[in-house]
């Protein structure tokens, strides 16, 4: 391995640290009692998720969370496909297309 590379995989360990230890002080704090300063809690729960089996107070009403939550899923997939779609067709028209400024459209197009 040359040393090019173990630096790069250095630093990209260095990023990525906080992010998962974060991430796992996320996740052990969803299933603690209370808040724990630390990654090993006091006592193991599922309270903080009873949210997924009960209504919820939303606005004046009480609500269950999964409409809601297939509200966004479906608002996401549904931008999610239009967005794929016209990139595609984009980027094929790119390929074959050429026009003044077409290094400039597709510089563009990878930033967006």
């Amino acid at each position: 391995m040359s040393i090019g590379r173990l630096l790069l995989y250095i630093v990209l360990i260095l990023i990525s640290t906080p992010i998962v230890v974060m991430v796992l002080f996320l996740v052990v704090a969803s299933f603690s009692e209370r808040l724990v300063y630390g990654l090993v809690p006091t006592r193991l729960t599922l309270e903080n998720w009873s949210f997924l089996w009960r209504p919820i107070p939303w606005g004046l009403e009480r609500e269950y969370i999964w409409p809601v939550l297939f509200n966004t899923l479906l608002y996401a997939g549904g931008s999610t496909f239009l967005r794929v779609l016209l990139v595609t067709l984009a980027g094929y028209a790119i390929s074959r297309i050429s026009f003044r400024g077409r290094t400039f459209v597709l510089a563009f197009q990878m930033m967006g």
